[in-house]
């Protein structure tokens, strides 16, 4: 186990950490961000006075929101549990935030403190998309954590 301090977050080698991968290098990612809950659309539709929203909502670099839910209690969004894996999707990069799988990744640059890099290997466990998602795409080997496993929460 090896514990350190990057860009002032604590990370635990053996604890997933959020993964941000290329939002563009996933074969088939496009399949479940065409699913995901677009957060500029929602923030568009409370501005907008129109009731239809194909001529005035124009979706370019949209951020995405998969393996979420609205809670009515918390008023925000957070991870489904019961998502195979949640995600923030932007471009150029995603954030896995929560998965049943791992990969052992090198930790991200200054931009994303405490979060691990799925481009890079290394000893750090970091969240990533399911074997079928990433398609072809090269990838890091793929860890699936099974129910009742002993690797820590975030």
């Amino acid at each position: 186990m090896t514990i350190v301090m990057h860009w002032g977050i604590g990370v635990d080698s053996e604890v997933p950490v959020t993964g941000v991968l290329n939002t563009s290098a996933p074969e088939w990612f496009n399949d479940d961000i065409t699913d995901g809950i677009d957060l500029d659309y929602i923030e568009h539709c409370k501005e907008c006075s129109n009731e239809e929203h194909d001529e005035c909502y124009e979706e370019y670099e949209a951020t995405y929101l998969i393996g979420y839910y609205w809670d009515t209690a918390t008023e925000q969004y957070e991870i489904d549990d019961s998502a195979e894996y949640s995600a923030i999707v932007s471009v150029p990069y995603t954030q896995v935030t929560h998965s049943k799988y791992v990969s052992k990744s090198n930790l991200c640059s200054p931009c994303y403190p405490g979060q691990g890099d799925l481009d890079t290997p290394g000893e750090f466990l970091a969240f990533t998309l399911p074997e079928e998602v990433w398609g072809s795409a090269k990838h890091l080997e793929i860890i699936k954590l099974e129910e009742g496993d002993e690797i820590g929460e975030p």
